[in-house]
């Protein structure tokens, strides 16, 4: 199976995708934001938890507290070998992170050949 990311803006259906994907032959194959410690699936995934714990020290800070946030592109980069090591695909939302982290997540799935599916919405308002 090709590896692949979905990116997306918040409630752009990245999470009804991922659900649908991951079940039948992708089961447990699919990671929901990683790079969030308060959301996702870091709950039901124990290496998710374990390699955010291990990235954690010293790498958080400023507005997105939250997250797993690489100092570099290297950190970027070796945690997402991580997942990738374990599953087949990753739901990141673009707009729960900053440009410098969702500029390393495009240029890994470049660099890796890795399929982005990318969803975004348009107000009908």
């Amino acid at each position: 199976m090709n590896k692949f990311i979905i990116l997306g803006v918040a409630r752009s259906g990245t999470s009804n995708l991922s659900a649908c994907l991951g079940n039948g032959i992708l089961s447990e194959k699919i990671v929901q934001e990683p790079f969030l410690f308060t959301s996702g699936d870091r709950d039901h995934y124990s290496v998710l938890k374990n390699e955010q714990d291990k990235r954690a020290r010293g790498l958080l800070g400023g507005y997105y507290s939250q997250n797993v946030w690489p100092k570099n592109c290297k950190d970027a980069f070796d945690f997402l070998d991580a997942l990738y090591c374990n599953f087949t695909g990753i739901k990141h939302i673009i707009t729960s992170s900053g440009a410098f982290l969702n500029r390393m997540i495009i240029e890994y799935a470049v660099h890796n050949n890795i399929k982005i599916i990318f969803q975004s919405r348009k107000s009908l308002l």
